[in-house]
């Protein structure tokens, strides 16, 4: 709500260059019921010459539905995947095997896989999955909770989606659908723990967490990510 409130208050004052004001917001779908509301009201009158431009790549009837109604829809198509990595090889002279990894886990957008290549998160991705493995081991989920007390919880949850959903391939032979090519070890440890159905119930809990934690202001976001560590572990 904050950073909403706080680029409202920022549009209204007049531009450096007396020229446009451009507001980017990444992913409403994150937005509170707060920070939606703010929004709105300021979509619905804003000030001369800005433009807001929301960027969202999931389905369109995830979108607040008003929210959706004051907008001009343009489809961005994804890149053909041989073009993508073609052209990320070359952008980062990183290895064939591991942009294609990168670009897979991300989805198939390029520009979100070069990011999770040249930050911190590759090694952040790795770690996660090591520590993950060992959950498996010891059959204790609630030892992830520490990885979600620091930034990127929302990442975090991605990667679990990620790595299940591999799970699942797994479990049905599509070895070649499989994104984290990296890490067969985390993910045929994790078919020995667990059915198709119990996989397939984890990702639809994990989902309703998700909603949660990016529709509820306000919310505690460590003791709902906690509740359900605890869960997925007694189950």
């Amino acid at each position: 709500m904050d950073t909403i409130q706080k680029t409202i208050n920022h549009i209204s004052k007049t531009s450096k260059q007396g020229g446009l004001k451009i507001i980017w917001i990444d992913e409403p779908i994150s937005l509170t019921h707060s920070s939606n509301n703010a929004l709105l009201k300021t979509l619905e009158e804003p000030p001369n010459n800005t433009f807001f431009f929301l960027t969202h790549t999931h389905t369109l009837n995830s979108l607040n539905a008003t929210l959706y109604s004051r907008c001009y829809i343009y489809t961005v198509p994804i890149p053909d995947p041989k073009i993508s990595l073609h052209w990320l090889i070359k952008k980062t002279s990183i290895e064939k095997k591991k942009c294609k990894i990168a670009l897979d886990v991300s989805n198939n957008y390029p520009i979100e896989a070069i990011n999770l290549l040249q930050s911190h998160l590759w090694n952040e991705r790795k770690d996660f999955f090591k520590k993950f493995y060992l959950a498996c081991k010891k059959k204790n989920f609630f030892l992830l909770l520490p990885e979600f007390q620091l930034k990127n919880y929302n990442l975090k949850i991605e990667w679990i989606f990620s790595i299940l959903l591999d799970a699942l391939r797994f479990q049905y032979k599509n070895y070649i659908y499989i994104y984290n090519q990296d890490q067969l070890k985390l993910i045929k440890k994790i078919t020995k723990l667990l059915s198709n159905n119990d996989i397939d119930k984890t990702i639809r809990s994990w989902l309703y967490c998700k909603k949660i934690l990016s529709t509820t202001p306000f919310i505690n976001v460590e003791l709902i990510i906690a509740k359900e560590l605890i869960k997925w572990t007694l189950n």
